[in-house]
């Protein structure tokens, strides 16, 4: 660990006029990357210094009536700065005792992503759902015909008469706003994808055909306000353009087939039961499920907390092609075929934690700095990878292999492993498998009834100890 010698804390207090700020404290570096704590979440190396940009400005965001404590780490030196809503504060980062870089730390009023209030407890606490909900589907479709999602293989499943048949009920050369605004989002930066889908759930239609926020959530995307609100008039111009609501409730039954036959094939109450049981001092009170027969291979989960309730949600696809899998004649190798996809949805809540704990974040940054030791770095979703996402994926599916291994036939055991084996080689994990063979073997043959958890320092002494012949 690295030795401070100097600790500044600085309260910032707000004048009269809205900002007091102090004599410009100094951070000293002999680097130019930067580590940020702020609040409980450590980024290491996070903070990329230039001196030539004239004022760099960092944004944190604090609950109305409360203070955040932001530490800005360097290899020799700290600075800690306790700062509320709508405080600013102004220091300098002296780069080689020579060049200086102008720094500003904004604060900004945290808006709280969902309001549980009680009734909604009441109605959701232990509760499973699994929907299509409406503004979810349409979100979905225009997705869909977006030019650059519906031309990358796989992002759309188009193997159904019900993508077919609504391709054939829009008008030909359907164009409107929200889908060029998609598709230049998407170019820009793939996460838009996953935070327009994810935040359309925040959004309902009222009894007059109108797209409107809910009353519990302000977003459900990733991001720190709703990457949908800008432009909810185009979403409500493509919905009338198509008349979508006659769509929807043309299509009502096939959606609720669909939601049955998921809730055949797959138990999220048996899910929920061995994630909490294998990863303790994680628990949510509600998971939601939503569903999509649109949705290829391109999943993602967010979760929310107000208070003391804590809600996950797992944007998913229908698994069409797992269900009609015939490896194996038993049901529970189907059902758990099935249920692997948002199994890993789900255990992305569990596992991405822990690796976010100072210790152990500090050694997988060490045994995967070099990520193009462990990932191709030319396959779809690795690029943006870093050490961190790239453990927690390592650990996401050798996790599904554990979870075979206590539920699946013995029979079944080894071809369902070799499906995620197969998998994650194609997805270029190129260390998957001597690191799912190795995890199999010491969940075998840990103390009895020791949780995952237990095992995590010997899980990372393997990847430092793997990482060093790449090195």
């Amino acid at each position: 660990m690295a030795r401070f010698t100097t600790l500044i804390i600085i309260s910032i207090y707000y004048w009269a006029f809205g900002t007091a700020y102090a004599q410009n404290p100094v951070l000293q570096s002999s680097r130019n990357l930067i580590s940020i704590r702020d609040g409980k979440v450590y980024q290491s190396d996070y903070w990329q210094v230039d001196p030539k940009i004239k004022q760099d400005v960092y944004e944190t965001y604090v609950k109305t009536g409360e203070t955040k404590k932001i530490s800005f780490i360097s290899d020799t030196d700290s600075l800690e700065f306790n700062v509320g809503p709508g405080q600013t504060v102004r220091f300098s980062i002296l780069l080689n005792g020579k060049d200086t870089a102008q720094t500003l730390i904004v604060a900004q009023t945290e808006i709280p992503s969902a309001n549980f209030d009680v009734n909604y407890i009441a109605l959701n606490n232990d509760k499973i759902s699994i929907e299509i909900p409406k503004v979810s589907e349409l979100m979905n479709l225009v997705l869909a015909i977006t030019p650059l999602v519906s031309k990358e293989n796989g992002l759309i499943y188009k193997g159904t008469n019900y993508y077919q048949t609504i391709l054939a009920r829009l008008p030909k050369n359907t164009r409107s706003k929200i889908i060029d605004i998609a598709d230049s989002l998407i170019s820009l930066n793939r996460r838009a994808y996953f935070n327009l889908k994810m935040d359309a759930y925040s959004y309902q239609f009222d009894q007059t055909g109108k797209i409107v926020p809910t009353k519990t959530y302000d977003r459900t995307g990733w991001e720190r306000t709703n990457t949908l609100r800008p432009y909810i008039h185009h979403l409500q111009n493509f919905a009338d353009s198509i008349r979508f609501l006659d769509l929807y409730d043309a299509n009502q039954h096939y959606y609720d087939s669909l939601i049955h036959n998921y809730s055949e094939y797959i138990d999220i109450a048996q899910i929920k039961t061995w994630l909490t049981s294998r990863l303790p001092g994680i628990a949510f009170n509600s998971y939601k499920i939503i569903l999509s027969p649109l949705t290829g291979y391109a999943q993602s989960v967010n979760w929310l907390e107000s208070d003391t309730f804590k809600e996950i949600h797992a944007h998913v696809n229908f698994p069409f092609r797992e269900i009609g899998d015939s490896t194996s004649s038993h049901l529970t190798y189907k059902k758990l075929r099935s249920a692997t996809t948002v199994f890993t949805e789900l255990n992305h809540a569990f596992i991405n934690p822990i690796s976010e704990k100072g210790l152990y974040a500090l050694k997988i940054k060490k045994a995967f700095n070099n990520v193009p030791a462990w990932v191709d770095m030319s396959k779809p979703g690795a690029r943006s990878m870093d050490p961190a996402s790239c453990f927690n994926e390592y650990m996401n599916w050798a996790l599904v292999s554990l979870w075979y291994l206590d539920n699946a036939p013995a029979a079944d055991f080894s071809p369902l492993v070799n499906s995620v084996e197969k998998k994650m080689a194609e997805r270029g994990f190129k260390k998957f498998n001597s690191f799912n063979q190795f995890l199999i073997e010491l969940y075998r043959h840990r103390p009895p009834q020791a949780p995952i958890t237990e095992l995590y320092p010997q899980i990372i002494d393997w990847c430092l100890a793997n990482s060093a012949e790449n090195r």
